[in-house]
């Protein structure tokens, strides 16, 4: 006990001290102090060795909390290379704070002729109305508000992953991994930092997650929270609204069809039932469609246009790689890594005592995610902005694959016996999966 706690205190205080030393790096970065690379590389790897270590080591003396607040702190560090000094990373976030000033102006009302210029993104006016909150309650400027307020409220995205994948595998040492996995997420650590509509409505997706499942059995309070945050996605975002209905009747069919096959073998292929029907999905078609319909530029264009577009012969606009090596190794990269998590998804499936029919549609959920995410990226489908749709379905995917592969690292055998080589390799993967999204990021931003 007292070594455990020992190695505890020592393992806080390596933490700390190069925590420290990142933050005096990329400071330093801001102020045109400019420090050897290997500071920052050497920072990096140690920390996410330390918090790794940490996981694997995790018993029921361990701080969750703490290690909760390192992988937090470490994300929030990394997630600040993409807020520079002045104005904001990419070309979007202007686009969203000229609809911000246009709103504070004149207000929001759909039936106005003076947003005709701004339709699309007028169409969904959450971000906006809380930036605008935040700027007269903080008594700061927009810009402010915009630049560092998506770095905190993204910060409850990663408490609700963990929440939702405690509450399917009640172990906090796999979810702790799952965290630390989505917070070092390449899509999470640079277009989630940006005032991005997506952003914010990530993080309701991510919550009615939680909420929905939250209970075996439909309850009152819980329910009528999963039916704010469709309300919250709805208004938020159009690919989100709809990757929210999808996600449901998705999980609605699973159930169907697990019932069928339960009556061929009531044993090999029983999973928990659940309870919840036909109800959230008839109110989320009803509220999101309705709402498209309702707009003057309606998503249903974009979806028609989509399939319009698919049904083309030629291969459209898919992303060209540039022929070096780190182009390379980031696109072999992605693909090995999606398929190894995957695997292991797949795997903590067959290995799991409590076998929920939510795992099976976490399972199909990431799977179809993929496959989406591959098809843009070809050029296949949503040919005019292939490759930004394709990150942006990997992002919803990752979650399944985090929370899944995740459970494996507190999962027993028959005889309460540890898979340690399965753990060590899980734990292995996790490790390489943040350094190589660190190493995503363009290096003239902390260089």
């Amino acid at each position: 006990m007292f070594h455990r706690s020992m190695s505890n205190k020592i393992m806080y205080l390596l933490y700390v001290q190069l925590t420290v030393i990142l933050i005096i790096f990329l400071l330093s970065q801001r102020f045109n102090i400019h420090l050897p690379i290997c500071v920052f590389w050497v920072s990096v790897v140690a920390i996410t060795c330390i918090i790794c270590i940490q996981i694997t080591s995790f018993n029921r003396n361990s701080n969750k909390y703490m290690i909760l607040f390192q992988i937090i702190v470490f994300s929030w560090i990394i997630r600040t290379i993409f807020i520079p000094n002045t104005g904001f990373f990419g070309h979007d976030p202007y686009k969203e704070m000229e609809v911000v000033s246009v709103i504070l102006n004149n207000g929001w009302d759909l039936d106005s002729d003076i947003f005709s210029n701004y339709k699309y993104q007028y169409s969904y006016p959450i971000l906006y109305e809380l930036i605008i909150m935040g700027s007269q309650v903080l008594g700061t400027s927009l810009f402010s508000v915009a630049r560092w307020f998506p770095l905190l409220y993204n910060t409850s995205s990663l408490l609700f992953i963990y929440l939702f994948s405690n509450h399917l595998f009640n172990s906090d040492k796999s979810s702790l991994l799952s965290v630390f996995g989505a917070s070092m997420l390449y899509q999470s650590v640079m277009f989630h930092t940006l005032p991005i509509r997506e952003s914010i409505a990530f993080v309701f997706f991510v919550a009615f997650l939680y909420v929905y499942f939250r209970e075996k059995k439909p309850n009152v309070l819980f329910t009528i929270l999963a039916l704010l945050l469709i309300v919250m996605i709805t208004l938020s975002h159009h690919l989100t609204s709809f990757l929210i209905f999808l996600f449901v009747f998705l999980h609605i069919l699973v159930n169907s069809v697990c019932k069928i096959l339960e009556t061929i073998a009531p044993r090999k292929l029983y999973f928990i039932p659940d309870s919840r029907g036909f109800n959230i999905l008839a109110y989320i078609l009803v509220l999101v469609i309705g709402y498209w319909i309702y707009l003057r530029y309606s998503p249903l264009n974009i979806i028609a246009y989509a399939f319009e577009e698919s049904a083309y012969l030629d291969p459209g606009h898919g992303m060209i790689v540039p022929n070096n090596l780190k182009f390379i190794v980031l696109v072999n990269g992605e693909y090995f890594f999606a398929f190894a998590f995957a695997f292991f998804s797949i795997y903590s499936i067959t290995l799991c005592n409590n076998r929920m029919r939510i795992n099976l549609t976490l399972i199909f959920w990431a799977a179809l995610m993929g496959i989406m995410s591959i098809l843009s990226l070809k050029g296949m489908v949503l040919r005019t902005e292939s490759v930004a749709f394709a990150s942006r379905f990997q992002s919803f995917g990752y979650i399944s694959l985090f929370v899944l592969s995740g459970s494996i690292i507190d999962l027993k055998n028959q005889k309460g016996r540890m898979f340690n080589e399965i753990n060590a390799t899980v734990i292995l993967l996790y490790f390489l999966f943040i350094l190589f999204s660190i190493y995503r990021i363009p290096v003239e931003l902390y260089t």
